[in-house]
């Protein structure tokens, strides 16, 4: 703060003015008078005008602007000693809570070191399909590892408890206890898969206390998966399931919200009986939220079951009887979006929700500790499910377990018992899984030699691998040549033939080689002309020969001609 002027002015006064002169001239009176004049400053506790801006300072100069900042902060001192290592933390049950909400794929994160020491923040799982980032259970706390709750969602929360007094096989920490009937336990988590590997599904469940209490020998149990998309949908079978026999057809006229009819390009089997389940259709394409195109007819939830007015529970989209040629009338007026004409469709059915395995369908589990374990593997194309050969849903990139409890009416204090929940990929079954009808969407690839028994609808083929070799025959001529095009494969290619002079009938024209031998000679090669010149020879040569490793091409009666340029594709079917 500032001097008090005041005071100073009046001690002033007090001590020299009004002072005889005598008084102020000895040497004595000089000090006391200096003496209490610092004293007098010194009381006043002055602090110079001032501010500052962060860690720098300046003064107010004596004609009142303002001085020069001046930076205080020092450099940065040297870093201090390691302190000691702290006591190490407990873990409590109540710093890990049961857990109650789902693993979010796309949004939660964990935090791993890698070996360069670096912390990354990772996703929990990878994409879609992908593969997870742990390796074994794929369950979390199947095994009831957490001690909790944690990952469990039964029907009724207040029935489902967590029982750590339970004996359990492989030295398991307790069990999850249900006491009620009519129920189900899922987890909560989705379970991502590659449905291209084979996947292990299990589980270790008992019946009634294990001293026989609450045991009743109606119960009956399902154990099995529920299958999700993408987008972390439910996949039921209006999704994926054709009526058998009923045309894949498109729409002859707009349809339209309000619509009363349908007309269809051929209605040619579309169901039109008592079946209400059956009474319903789906239209394609269908594109997901990640932009994934599926195939015509293939998986789709633009189904009419989307609308509650047509649920079999109603009546389904049309009634009994409600097809006419080619024209459906609609049970109520259309409810869905306006699908233009020549939009695809399909007649599809309803049928059971979840995808049960048949080591647990309907059955009693007993009253002792009892493994159930059973392979999901493979894509169902078709409209029927086999609990003994479980295939995953078309459009599958996650899966839950789910087990349906005490069914059939036993009382309501029946127990139930699991753990050991578990899921993990096992080793990859071929015989099974290409024996089935298969559907396999998005890119695949098949190496080494695999077999499907069963007839297989493909949309596209995409050949690959190295390209074969080719070399010509006395037929093609003297200075003839013949050249395989960039991008060939041993299964499809083109190739370019120049013949030359003197040209003979009756001789090899050229020799092709594979890049790598079948297993035996192909069933069929087939060649189209790609120029002019060739579509108009193309009866002057033929395939003599098929080996594991070759074809020839061979003249007959009539040579090519001379100095001609020929260009053929090729396809080989082994």
């Amino acid at each position: 703060m500032a001097f008090n002027t005041v005071a100073i002015k009046a001690m002033i006064d007090a001590g020299i003015i009004s002072a005889p002169p005598a008084r102020i001239n000895t040497a004595e009176s000089m000090r006391n008078f200096l003496k209490a004049f610092v004293d007098q400053l010194a009381a006043q506790e002055y602090t110079p005008e001032h501010d500052w801006d962060g860690t720098q300072l300046r003064f107010t100069r004596a004609d009142g602007t303002p001085g020069n900042y001046v930076e205080l902060k020092g450099i940065q001192g040297l870093k201090g000693d390691t302190g000691a290592k702290g006591d190490t933390g407990t873990l409590t049950s109540s710093a890990l809570p049961a857990r109650t909400t789902p693993i979010n794929r796309a949004l939660d994160k964990m935090v791993v070191q890698r070996s360069d020491g670096v912390l990354e923040k990772v996703n929990l799982y990878q994409l879609a399909g992908g593969q997870p980032l742990v390796t074994g259970n794929l369950v979390a706390n199947g095994n009831s590892e957490f001690g909790d709750l944690s990952n469990m969602t039964p029907s009724d929360a207040t029935k489902l408890i967590f029982d750590p007094t339970q004996s359990v096989p492989a030295g398991g920490k307790g069990a999850f206890k249900y006491a009620g009937v009519a129920a189900f336990v899922r987890t909560t988590d989705l379970i991502p898969v590659n449905l291209l590997r084979r996947h292990r599904i299990s589980m270790v469940a008992r019946t009634g206390d294990s001293n026989g209490a609450n045991y009743d020998a109606l119960a009956r149990g399902y154990f099995g998966v529920i299958c999700y998309d993408a987008d972390g949908l439910e996949i039921t079978p209006p999704h994926f399931a054709k009526v058998t026999g009923a045309a894949q057809t498109t729409l002859a006229v707009a349809l339209n919200p309000g619509a009363t009819t349908m007309t269809l390009t051929s209605a040619a089997g579309w169901h039109n009986g008592a079946t209400a389940a059956s009474r319903g259709f789906a239209w394609y394409p269908y594109t997901n939220s990640l932009g994934q195109l599926f195939p015509d007819y293939g998986y789709s939830r633009n189904v009419s079951s989307n609308y509650s007015v047509y649920w079999q529970s109603n009546g389904g989209t049309w009634l009994s009887g409600g097809i006419a040629g080619n024209v459906i009338t609609l049970r109520t007026p259309w409810a869905g979006p306006a699908l233009a004409a020549g939009t695809k469709v399909a007649n599809v059915m309803e049928g059971g929700t979840y995808l049960y395995s048949s080591v647990l369908n309907n059955a009693l589990v007993p009253n002792a500790w009892t493994l159930y374990d059973a392979f999901i593997q493979g894509v169902n194309q078709g409209n029927t499910e086999d609990p003994a050969n479980m295939m995953f849903r078309p459009g599958t990139a996650f899966i839950r377990p789910i087990m349906l409890i005490n069914y059939n009416g036993p009382a309501a204090s029946t127990t139930f018992y699991f753990t050991m929940l578990d899921i993990r990929e096992s080793t990859f079954d071929s015989a099974t899984l290409l024996a089935g009808n298969n559907a396999f969407t998005g890119l695949n690839t098949f190496s080494g030699a695999n077999t499907f028994s069963a007839d297989q609808t493909i949309k596209r083929i995409i050949a690959s691998g190295s390209a074969p070799s080719a070399a010509v025959g006395t037929g093609a001529g003297t200075g003839g040549n013949i050249t395989i095009m960039a991008g060939s494969t041993d299964m499809a290619g083109t190739f370019t033939l120049v013949t030359g002079t003197s040209i003979p009938t009756n001789q090899t024209i050229a020799t092709i080689t594979f890049s790598s031998a079948f297993a035996a000679a192909p069933k069929a090669v087939v060649l189209t002309a790609r120029n002019n010149q060739a579509s108009m020879s193309i009866a002057r040569f033929y395939i003599s020969s098929k080996t594991a490793s070759t074809f020839v091409l061979f003249s007959n009666d009539v040579a090519l001609s001379s100095s001609q340029t020929y260009i053929f594709d090729f396809i080989v079917i082994a």
